[in-house]
């Protein structure tokens, strides 16, 4: 990360034969999750209590994770941080 700032956490994903989940943490702490029904890919916001998640970060290198839950079909191939707080 070359600027702090406040970003949102966008994955580009798609439901692989039934619907599908995400977890994803930046640094260890929770970033929310994403899930997709659809069979198209799509741009997935990660969100918590249906809220879209912002994460503060500093300058440097941070440590993003996805952890899906067993039998979830999410297929993902893409993951993007946005300083577009706003972008749907």
């Amino acid at each position: 990360m070359v600027e702090a700032g406040q970003y949102r956490v966008w994955l580009r994903g798609r439901a692989m034969g039934g619907p599908g989940q995400v977890a994803v943490t930046c640094d260890g702490q929770p970033a929310g999750s994403a899930s997709a029904t659809e069979t198209f890919w799509q741009w997935l916001p990660t969100t918590a209590a249906d809220q879209p998640v912002v994460v503060s970060l500093q300058p440097g290198q941070h440590v993003l994770k996805l952890a899906w839950p067993a039998g979830s079909r999410l297929g993902v191939q893409k993951l993007v941080l946005s300083n577009d707080l706003n972008s749907r």
